[in-house]
């Protein structure tokens, strides 16, 4: 037990000093203690070092490569392909309803009733478009949209949107960043969910819901520190939703074209299958929006 206590101090240790290191203790079949690479829980040791480029309430991506889809799923999270994407930051929670009301001057949710800290509901994608280059230019930043180099969304009428993604403005993030994020970026560790192999550790859905959205941030992280990436609210991406090539890429954005643009997360209302990170089955028009449905902000790094 003294070396294992010894083993332990060490390794807390290199936590402090390591972006990259963290631990587990498991329980063999015989009684004895063996010490792994891997989570204790939600203790989080990304950017341990402060970062200032890195938002309040963000957490960085480190960028790295994945196989994206899933063999155990629907049809269209085939064919597997890999994706090799560029650092990011993601938040770490689903845009708020105070958040959003504090740039937008408006509440379009459902769930009032929950408070500031429930997640904004209630949005289409257009909208989160707008909230995206609202809050960029509220805080000094460049934004990421616009329709033929405007990018006011006060003043758009008509127009193809265009994302710039080298500027450092507030937007959504791709479906590739998503989910990559939701599966632990490269700290993953292969969890049927965002964060565990039990849902109810994770998501607000279906079954514990209460039929309602519930505060941000109230079940356990994933590997990043990243809050309800399963279930409480569904989250716009950029991408249109469209199939799947088994081309490797690199910072794909989806297809140049489409109807719908994708959702991610799986939600209140949702059965546990659609909690997991590789889900692709909801996707909606951009005008659509309901009770379900929101948003979290990424930021090119």
């Amino acid at each position: 037990m003294k070396i294992i206590s010894c083993l332990i101090v060490m390794l807390l240790s290199i936590v402090i000093y390591s972006q990259a290191t963290y631990i587990r203790i498991e329980k063999k079949s015989g009684g004895v203690d063996s010490i792994k690479l891997a989570d204790i829980s939600q203790m989080y040791f990304i950017n341990s070092v402060s970062d200032t480029t890195i938002p309040a309430g963000f957490i960085k991506v480190q960028g790295g490569s994945f196989t994206m889809g899933s063999p155990d799923g629907f049809s269209d999270e085939l064919p597997l392909h890999m994706v090799t994407l560029s650092s990011y930051c993601i938040s770490k929670t689903e845009v708020t309803q105070g958040q959003w009301k504090a740039v937008m001057g408006t509440n379009p949710s459902a769930f009032t009733s929950v408070g500031d800290n429930a997640p904004l509901e209630g949005v289409n994608w257009y909208s989160c478009i707008g909230y995206c280059n609202k809050l960029s230019v509220s805080e000094g930043k460049t934004p990421c949209y616009n329709i033929s180099g405007n990018t006011n969304p006060s003043d758009w009428t008509s127009g193809t949107i265009i994302c710039d993604f080298t500027v450092k403005g507030y937007r959504l993030p791709t479906e590739a960043e998503w989910e990559y994020a939701s599966r632990g970026g490269s700290y993953s560790l292969g969890y049927i969910y965002s964060g565990s192999d039990t849902v109810y550790n994770v998501a607000w859905y279906n079954d514990n819901s209460g039929s309602t959205t519930h505060v941000v941030g109230a079940k356990k992280a994933n590997e990043l520190g990243l809050f309800d990436m399963s279930g409480n609210i569904t989250e716009w991406c950029w991408d249109y939703y469209g199939s799947y090539s088994s081309v490797s890429q690199t910072n794909p954005t989806g297809p140049l074209s489409g109807s719908f643009h994708i959702l991610r997360g799986g939600s209140w209302t949702n059965t546990l299958m659609s909690c997991r990170p590789t889900l692709r089955t909801n996707y909606g028009y951009p005008a659509f929006f309901g009770n379900a449905v929101g948003l979290r902000l990424a930021i090119t790094n």
